[in-house]
């Protein structure tokens, strides 16, 4: 009686500051949007998160690990110059879809103290930003040269996804 082998991925934890509302609060319902998705072949609870993220130099977009993205970046296009001409002006997340990503199920985590979020993906493309990888270079470079506006947040959709469903 052999014990079946169990798959150890490379885990990478993202922590992201969630965007606050109107009121300075971070509140159940308005940041974070969750939607419940059904289950996969495994039995994990699957959702979808929509909420606004404020990234920071401390907290970039980048740490989210390269997903499968049928388009790759192109830093020097005319998407990521009007992007980057955006994030100087207020209302940001009104221009720009923002990103979209894929995680390890059952690994959100939101924090209403610290006001974020966090989630693991696994480090072999298989989950990770889908889409946005324009928005996510055009908005680091902009927080790095320091022109980033301070009432600006990014538009993100997280779900929850095991590398063996298809996208």
């Amino acid at each position: 009686n052999q014990m079946p082998k169990k798959e150890v991925y490379l885990m990478k934890k993202i922590i992201l500051p969630l965007a606050e509302t109107s009121k300075g609060k971070v509140e159940r319902g308005f940041a974070v949007q969750k939607t419940y998705n059904g289950e996969d072949s495994r039995g994990n609870a699957l959702s979808t998160y929509k909420f606004n993220v404020k990234p920071t130099l401390d907290y970039p977009l980048g740490q989210i690990p390269k997903g499968y993205n049928p388009r790759g970046l192109e830093e020097k296009s005319s998407i990521v110059k009007a992007i980057r001409a955006s994030t100087s002006q207020p209302n940001f997340s009104l221009k720009n879809r923002g990103v979209m990503a894929y995680c390890e199920p059952g690994s959100v985590k939101i924090d209403h103290e610290k006001k974020t979020i966090e989630f693991l993906c696994r480090e072999d493309s298989t989950q990770g930003d889908s889409d946005g990888q324009h928005t996510i270079f055009g908005v680091e470079d902009s927080i790095k040269a320091g022109e980033w506006h301070q009432l600006n947040s990014v538009n993100f959709i997280l779900h929850e996804k095991n590398p063996d469903q298809s996208v």
